[in-house]
């Protein structure tokens, strides 16, 4: 931007510049114009007083060429051709105002003469500061009327010396406040819309990064969906073959080692199918794809059949798992698999994350808005409140002095916050380093149904 000017030096930016403030402001310039026009008639019945020989003449001037040229001015704004013109449009119209005063104070014999420049002065005003004329405009045409003035005062109209350069002082204080107040106002102004012109190019920015972010997300769900379902063929075969020979079903095998063997195989193919299940189902739910299987289940005995899963790892460890029954009996209209898959990631974390000789708690917990949960407790690790938020994010894994010793994907918190947001619950994590761990899922109180205490016998009728 020219210091001096203060045009922008990129004239696509000063057009649009131009054609957006002066749009936005043209309801406020339209009603200063017709302030202006309304004042100049209204000063019409002090010509009579000033001036009771030439007040005619000052009519013709005044309405006959002032108002129609603030009038024509207006009428002007309305048209099309206003925005790329304005500028010209409103420095001929305030030169027009000022014209028509120097003519009447150029042919007045009365008290006109040494009093109308004051109507110059309102002009300097209007034009540099209310209608959005271009400092340097402004400027120059008060220059011209300036001088204007200077010549009607000395060569035509004459006026006695003390008097002229007392209304000549007025008008040039009213010019340099005026040339300093358009000069800020507009400078105020563009550097408005430069901000604002760097607020819409960021808030694009960030919509397109926002945009490349989703597509990259999505293309990396649809990724991870498409290599889960092509790993778990060979997979499932892996499994398979390896549980017949673990099981011998063909004839013996041979050496124990073998047999081993074909069990640790078996074994690390169903843990590497767990971890594909649940990225594929991560991805789902990202994808807005995991749907619901509702059916009735009850939360105490999804948590029953799952505990045998890690009754060895916890026995090795010295770990107990313990279950605290509900107070009060009760079932979910809940997806069975998505359920047990909470149960399983969330009791997982917990004895991995426990120290040997811990404990492990499962309870159910309700509060006083009918809600109903399931909250597993360790005596783990914990986790630092800084990395709280962390942790809930997908492959993401909080450093520490057990973490490193234990293996796993950083899946299982975040696959548990997606299920439990498709079932419109919450996750809720509290944790204190050495302290342990809470996890608690809340479902809402749509989801919990009274128990079906007779399940068994309807099912055998």
């Amino acid at each position: 931007m020219n210091r001096i000017t203060l045009r922008f030096g990129d004239g696509a930016l000063e057009d649009r510049f131009i054609r957006d403030s002066l749009q936005s402001a043209l309801p406020i310039l339209r009603l200063f114009l017709v302030c202006a026009t309304l004042l100049c008639a209204l000063c019409g019945f002090l010509d009579p007083l000033a001036d009771p020989e030439q007040y005619q003449h000052f009519w013709a001037i005044r309405f006959g060429f002032v108002v129609m040229s603030l009038l024509a001015t207006v009428a002007l704004s309305y048209t099309p051709a206003f925005l790329s013109h304005a500028q010209v449009i409103l420095t001929t119209g305030m030169f027009c105002s000022g014209t028509g005063i120097l003519l009447m104070i150029a042919i007045s014999n009365g008290a006109a003469k040494e009093t109308y420049y004051a109507g110059l002065i309102l002009v300097v005003i209007y034009g540099s500061s209310l209608v959005r004329l271009h400092h340097l405009n402004a400027l120059m045409v008060a220059i011209v009327l300036f001088a204007g003035y200077q010549l009607v005062a000395l060569k035509i109209n004459p006026l006695p010396l003390r008097t002229l350069f007392s209304n000549d002082f007025f008008l040039t204080v009213s010019i340099l406040v005026g040339a300093f107040s358009s000069f800020f106002q507009e400078l105020y102004i563009r550097r408005s819309f430069v901000q604002q012109e760097m607020l819409m190019e960021g808030k694009a920015r960030a919509e397109r990064l926002h945009e490349a972010a989703e597509a990259a997300n999505k293309a990396k769900s649809e990724f991870l969906g498409i290599i889960s379902h092509e790993l778990r063929t060979p997979l499932n075969a892996i499994i398979g073959f390896s549980d017949m020979m673990r099981q011998q079903m063909f004839g013996p095998l041979g050496g124990d080692r073998y047999r081993t063997y074909a069990t640790d195989i078996h074994n690390s193919g169903n843990h590497l199918l767990g971890i594909i299940n649940t990225i594929l189902d991560l991805s789902k739910a990202e994808a807005g794809r995991l749907g619901l299987d509702e059916q009735e289940i009850d939360l105490l005995d999804t948590v029953q059949s799952c505990l045998p899963l890690f009754r060895d790892e916890a026995e090795q460890a010295e770990i107990k798992i313990r279950i605290v029954p509900p107070a009060r009996p009760f079932c979910l209209a809940a997806d069975a698999r998505l359920c047990r898959q909470i149960v399983i990631n969330l009791v997982s974390n917990a004895v991995k994350f426990t120290p040997r000789g811990g404990m492990v708690t499962v309870s159910f917990p309700s509060d006083d808005l009918g809600r109903r949960g399931l909250e597993v407790r360790d005596t783990g690790i914990g986790i630092a409140e800084k990395d709280l938020e962390r942790v809930i994010l997908p492959f993401v894994q909080v450093e520490g002095s057990l973490s490193r010793n234990h293996g796993g994907t950083g899946l299982g918190l975040p696959l548990v916050k997606k299920i439990a947001e498709l079932h419109e619950g919450t996750l809720l994590i509290d944790s204190r380093l050495g302290v342990g761990t809470v996890v608690t899922v809340w479902f809402p109180t749509l989801r919990v149904l009274p128990p079906v205490e007779h399940a068994n016998i309807r099912l055998a009728v």
